[in-house]
């Protein structure tokens, strides 16, 4: 039927449990095609009267424009080499988006909300925002709770990040004179602001000038911000484990995995011209 329509999309988006980020897709799709949907399903017998109901059809609006901003966030929230500070980052961000989202949502201004804000334009649809911002208000109560170990680690994280920029005074008495130390070098500065965070304290903090710092970031950089690199592991243990291979050992095993999830990438050469290839009798 929506081949025949020439409609905008060919066919529906269907929800799968095992990623939810199709969420924000199938509504995104379903919200498209409500028309055609509901036309199909009249004749088919089958009459859905919300289909054709204001209140109904705005909230699913907001429901996949928010639905949307959530999987974006949880998009950022993935992959590899994401420490605890840029994690933290994308949620402080997101969190300061829904409050505000909550002040122009109650102003009735819905120009975050794509849907909400096309529903809100249109002549024959009257949209009360009022009631969305009351559920950001929630979400974002319930990102506060579900966060607030982390806001209690905001300094921590800081020195972490950034130690040129923090106040020593409001640190731990243990990092403060090293925080006043690094924050006066400027060659130090300099190499924070050219080179990657792992790679600024790997190769050019002085470890026993700052060995507090060095020690904090050693703790920080050891955190693991989301459960990717061991749903990654498992994977390639699964792939390398299988019913073909029934004679690996577990120390072949382990080498493999070790080789599989590690990002190092092995000097060949240098090995080859290390290994004696032929032992003498």
């Amino acid at each position: 039927m929506l081949k025949e329509i020439e409609a905008e999309f060919q066919d529906v988006t269907y929800y799968c449990k095992v990623r939810w980020l199709s969420n924000a897709k199938t509504l995104r799709r379903f919200l498209s095609l409500l028309v055609p949907i509901d036309t199909f399903m009249r004749d088919k017998g089958r009459n859905h009267e919300e289909f054709r109901n204001v209140a109904w059809i705005n909230d699913l609006a907001f429901l996949a424009d928010i639905t949307e901003h959530m999987a974006d966030l949880n998009r950022k929230l993935q992959g590899m080499q994401q420490h605890v500070s840029s994690l933290w980052s994308h949620i402080t961000a997101f969190r300061c988006k829904l409050n505000l989202w909550v002040g122009q949502l109650q102003n009735g201004n819905c120009t975050h909300f794509k849907s909400l804000l096309e529903r809100q334009q249109s002549v024959e649809n009257h949209v009360s925002a009022e009631p969305y911002a009351k559920l950001l208000t929630g979400l974002a109560a319930e990102l506060g709770r579900r966060f607030a170990q982390f806001d209690g680690t905001c300094m921590q994280i800081n020195i972490f990040e950034d130690p040129f920029s923090v106040d020593a005074e409001e640190a731990p008495a243990p990092l403060q004179i090293e925080l006043i130390d690094i924050q006066a070098d400027k060659r130090l500065s300099q190499h924070h602001n050219s080179h990657e965070l792992v790679e600024f304290y790997r190769d050019f903090l002085p470890k026993q000038r700052f060995s507090g710092l060095y020690k904090h970031a050693l703790l920080m950089g050891s955190l693991f911000g989301s459960t990717y690199l061991c749903e990654q592991f498992f994977s390639r243990m699964k792939h390398t484990k299988n019913k073909y291979r029934t004679t690996i050992t577990d120390e072949h095993l382990t080498q493999q995995l070790r080789l599989a999830s590690s990002a190092t990438q092995p000097d060949i050469d240098r090995i080859v011209r290390e290994t004696q290839c032929q032992v003498s009798h």
